[in-house]
């Protein structure tokens, strides 16, 4: 008895579905970002106990070689002194440079099976934070009451700066307004990066005190002057009248 058409159409989606799930489990891929820290060592952990064999894959071609137990094959020249492999295969990579930040591809080869598995690793470096690296700067804005536009200056880029106060968050971003300073307020700013973050704190009034210095500094000059001329006019026209008088 022939086959009808519906069932040959049937079963000839079946064999394409079957054939697309054996594409796919012949190969999977699946990326992870990793962090590493300027002059500090990264693992770029496979955590898998069936692999065979790994390929790593960089800068467009295969430059590592790495099998569970067995020393490491580097074929590149500038990392040679600087990579080693762990009891699973997993790459080391020593004394990272920003010149270190890139994609590195493993190409597993796993045991007793007819696939493959790639892993992608985006590796970013960063360097870590300092005291140097962060500045705190205080303009006036308003002298009565005292504003202060505050600023966190930080030197290294790709960071997230936020500022607090013993309450807890204030604002995120870099430049904060206080409009009313007072002489309790202590503010601390902090910078952070995805290894590292330093924290400064800081007292908005030490800027104020200055500027409120100067203003009385200038009154009382200006009080001083005034008194002076005063005392210059009453002289002058005690002078004329006295002479005046005394022609008389």
């Amino acid at each position: 008895m022939e086959p009808k058409g519906g069932h040959v159409l049937l079963l000839c989606l079946m064999i394409i579905f079957r054939t697309v799930d054996v594409i796919c489990e012949a190969q999977s891929e699946e990326t992870r970002l990793v962090f590493g820290a300027e002059g500090g060592n990264v693992t770029l952990q496979l955590n898998r106990n069936d692999v065979e064999d790994v390929s790593w894959v960089y800068d467009d071609d295969v430059r590592v070689k790495t099998k569970p137990g067995k020393p490491i094959e580097i074929r590149d020249p500038n990392h040679k002194g600087n990579m080693w492999a762990t009891e699973d295969a997993s790459l080391v990579i020593m004394n990272l440079s920003l010149e270190d930040q890139k994609v590195y591809s493993a190409d597993l080869l796993l045991k007793e099976k007819q696939e493959s598995n790639v892993i992608r690793y985006d590796l970013k470096v960063y360097k870590i934070l300092s005291a140097e690296d962060i500045l705190l700067e205080g303009n006036i804005t308003n002298t009565e009451p005292c504003g202060i536009l505050m600023t966190c200056v930080v030197k290294e880029p790709n960071v997230t700066v936020t500022w607090r106060n013993g309450s807890g968050l204030i604002f995120t971003g870099n430049v904060l307004n206080i409009e009313d300073v007072h002489s309790s307020l202590s503010i601390t700013c902090t910078a952070k990066n995805p290894i590292s973050n330093i924290t400064k704190a800081v007292k908005p009034s030490q800027f104020c005190r200055g500027k409120t210095a100067d203003n009385k500094r200038n009154k009382g000059l200006g009080v001083i002057v005034s008194i002076l001329l005063a005392v210059i006019v009453v002289c002058i026209i005690t002078y004329f009248v006295y002479r005046r008088v005394a022609k008389t």
